[in-house]
């Protein structure tokens, strides 16, 4: 999806809504090293970082799911990175404050069409219920 339209990305979002139930909650994981902390805000290069200096694991792209506990008429997706560890456990390896986890829906397309829409600037989805 290069450069996509309103429609585009309206399309996209409720596709995500329409796959919320396959959404999973992530395992908070620690993968500081000597020289290297994950940074806040930074989920794409953190797990790019630990998949390059290890190879048996591997990046997991999609986006976080927020549904306001149902309040409001919308539902808000954003762009997230996850690691998947050799036995296929999903991990969240990126610092955050949340007060909460959010469940983590998977990206469908491929790596490279991923990145690009969130290189464009789609680092947040909204959807009307």
């Amino acid at each position: 999806m290069v450069n996509p339209s309103e429609d585009d990305l309206r399309l996209y979002g409720a596709r995500l809504y329409g796959r919320r139930e396959q959404a999973v909650m992530l395992q908070w994981a620690n993968f500081s090293s000597v020289g290297w902390l994950p940074r806040p805000n930074e989920c794409h290069r953190n797990v790019t970082e630990v998949c390059e200096h290890d190879e048996s694991y591997s990046p997991v792209r999609g986006w976080l799911y927020f549904d306001f506990g149902g309040l409001l008429a919308g539902v808000k997706f954003v762009a997230h990175s996850a690691l998947r560890s050799p036995n296929g456990i999903l991990y969240d390896i990126t610092p955050a404050r949340a007060s909460q986890q959010y469940p983590f829906i998977v990206a469908e397309e491929p790596e490279a069409e991923y990145a690009s829409l969130v290189e464009s600037g789609v680092t947040q989805l909204w959807h009307v219920k």
